[in-house]
């Protein structure tokens, strides 16, 4: 898949000559491009088969680029599960140990509030803590890293995935889609030095990015032991794990990339909806325009008048009728709307489909095919 996304992004070296063109208009090119023979391409004119090219080329880049970031999402994804599972199998083995920490921890207050001398005591609660070094382990590690963070085990999951993992995100083109671009450095210092053998890296090391503490904000509280090795939050960090940190960088990119906040240049599922809008100076232009013909005011204060009044009037109008609909139902209190009942399929329509299959399978033709000439037809 990384050696398609390579040939394809060598192919698209004259793509930037589409940003002129409406989306709409380089998707229609696209699915015509889909259903042409190379015959049917030479006997176009030469400036619109240049377009169409293009145009496919971009839909083909783009479908590679989103099967990649979903590649990655769901590897991710199941290197996060295997550490809850993980997690709750440690859990699990070491119940006995947390049942003998809680048993000494209750003869330690009986000791304490017992008639002995406080020599006697003292002698009593460090054999009681001495007596079980393996204890005391499970009880600093269980402190330092938290009992329930499934991360601890993130890494040995990530291991294996590391290298497919790395690769993709060296080929795909990110960029923060908010002015925080803290996230954004962070991935770059974490691929700038994935060559290293290092267990600790400096945040301002030598290379071109450097890491400020305020660019490591972004890091959750389950993660900022691993990563940076200090206990408390406020401490400022000089250094960071890389291992922890680049599974902590890659468990965030998924978030980054369903949310949003993070965009891939050249995707379409996770692209940036922006660049798909009309530009401010076109909107200036025609808003008038596209006011009087839609009946909206364009006027600030006169849209936000009419908006608020038709959501005063929907609330005054569902006051009015929630008693008839079947679906809404207020239980202890609190509406419910329950599932809308799914429509019975016509008498006939299941015969009917069946048989124009069967015709259209005669005839060698699929229904995708007929639709897709139908849409070249109306276009």
């Amino acid at each position: 898949m990384v050696e398609r996304y390579d040939r394809l992004t060598e192919l698209t070296c004259y793509a930037d000559l589409l940003k002129i063109m409406p989306v709409i208009k380089i998707k229609q090119w696209a699915l015509e491009g889909n259903s042409l023979d190379a015959a049917s391409m030479m006997d176009m004119v030469a400036a619109k088969r240049y377009a169409v090219a293009l145009s496919l080329i971009r839909q083909r880049l783009a479908i590679v680029t989103d099967d990649l970031c979903n590649l990655f999402c769901r590897q991710m994804k199941r290197a996060l599960h295997s550490a809850e599972e993980a997690l709750e199998k440690y859990l699990t083995d070491n119940q006995e140990k947390t049942d003998e920490i809680l048993r000494r921890f209750a003869m330690l207050e009986t000791l304490l509030n017992s008639t002995q001398s406080a020599d006697e005591q003292l002698k009593g609660v460090r054999q009681a803590v001495t007596a079980r070094p393996d204890l005391c382990e499970f009880s600093r590690l269980h402190a330092e890293y938290g009992g329930k963070n499934e991360f601890r085990f993130v890494w040995q999951f990530f291991k294996p995935r590391r290298a497919a993992m790395l690769r993709i995100l060296s080929k795909l083109k990110l960029e923060s889609t908010s002015q925080d671009a803290s996230f954004e450095r962070s991935l770059a210092f974490m691929l700038e030095n994935s060559h290293r053998q290092s267990e600790w890296l400096t945040l301002r090391d030598k290379g071109k990015i450097a890491l400020t503490a305020d660019d490591l904000g972004w890091i959750s509280e389950k993660w900022w032991k691993l990563v940076t090795g200090e206990i408390k939050r406020d401490t400022v960090p000089t250094r960071i794990n890389r291992r922890q940190f680049e599974a902590c960088v890659c468990s965030q990119m998924v978030r980054e990339l369903k949310s949003g906040d993070l965009c891939v240049i050249g995707s379409d599922a996770y692209s940036d909806h922006r660049n798909e809008l009309v530009p401010m100076a076109e909107c200036e232009r025609t808003r008038a325009d596209y006011g009087e013909k839609v009946g909206l005011p364009v006027e600030s204060a006169a849209f936000i008048e009419h908006v608020r009044t038709l959501l005063t009037e929907a609330a005054q109008q569902a006051d009015k009728t929630y008693q008839e609909n079947a679906y809404f139902k207020i239980i202890n209190g609190r509406p419910k709307l329950g599932r809308q009942q799914k429509k019975e399929i016509p008498p006939g329509f299941k015969e009917m489909d069946d048989t124009l299959r069967r015709k259209l399978d005669s005839m060698g033709l699929s229904l995708l095919d007929v639709l897709t000439d139908t849409m070249q037809w109306i276009g």
